[in-house]
Formats: structure tokens, sequence, C-alpha cells
């Protein structure tokens, strides 16, 4: 259930077994990954999987944290871009493409928090896009409320 989907009737969950999947477990998935892809260059793997993982548990707390298609997406576009781009700057955008979007929410304590560490923790890894674009998102919060990445 997200804000796309329209709440569920009573008669339909009277009629089913309802799960959550919160728990994103990275390192499984790439573990997984590297048997169902072993020509893929070992250090880029580790580097973003440690990249994701980092950004994950920022975003866990306020449970706007990405799942597996977003993982194995980023991975790919990594894979598309090693050679051809510089690595931080390639994952700057798939930060920017694949993760930044789908944050939004209403003023939290823990919402600010979890922005002001991300916006650290992107300058820290020089994802300069991605600090701006979460820096705008912070200001936004700030002023009217509420934030989300289409603006």
């Amino acid at each position: 259930m997200d804000e796309t989907t329209h709440a569920f009737s009573d008669k339909v969950l009277d009629r089913a077994f309802t799960l959550e999947f919160w728990d994103v477990d990275i390192d499984a998935y790439a573990d997984r990954f590297r048997k169902r892809d072993p020509g893929y260059p070992a250090e880029l793997l580790t580097s973003v999987i440690a990249t994701l993982k980092e950004a994950g548990s920022v975003l866990a707390g306020v449970r706007l944290h990405f799942g597996y298609r977003t993982i194995g997406e980023v991975l790919g576009f990594m894979k598309a871009c090693d050679g051809r781009a510089d690595t931080a700057q390639a994952m700057d955008q798939a930060i920017f493409m694949k993760v930044l979007p789908k944050l939004r929410g209403q003023d939290t304590d823990g919402l600010r928090e979890a922005l002001a560490s991300m916006v650290s923790w992107a300058k820290g890894k020089n994802f300069v896009r991605s600090a701006a674009k979460l820096e705008s998102m912070a200001e936004e919060l700030q002023t009217t409320g509420t934030m989300r990445f289409w603006r």
C-alpha cells in the first residue's frame, strides 16, 4: 500500500492474508546477484552495494528505504556506466534517479533528521547532484511542512 493504492475494503481483508515487506536484506541480494551474474565486476559490485546499504540504513528509520528492484536497477546502470563515466558521478546519478524520487513525507522530527543525514552522507560521498536535490527537499520541508522529489 502506498499513496497510489486505494484502501482495501474490510470484505477483501477478511478474505486475504496480508504481508509487510519492510526488511530489505541487501547483503543477501548481493550474494544472489553474484551467483546470477558472475561476470559483474566484483569491485564495482562491492562499492555499489556498500553505498546502497549506507543510504538504505539512513532511510529505513522513516520507512523511505528502497527495495530489491531499485538495487537491481542501480547495479545494472552502474555496470552500463563502468569504464564510460566516473564511478562517483555515475553513482550520484543513480541515487538521484532511483532513490531520491521515492522520498516524500510530512514534517516530522524523524524525516527532518533523515533528510539532514542524507544531505551529509551525499556531501561526504561527493554526490553533488543528489546533495543539492536533498538540500532543496529539506528546505521545502521546512517552509511548507511537506516534501517530495517531484516539485
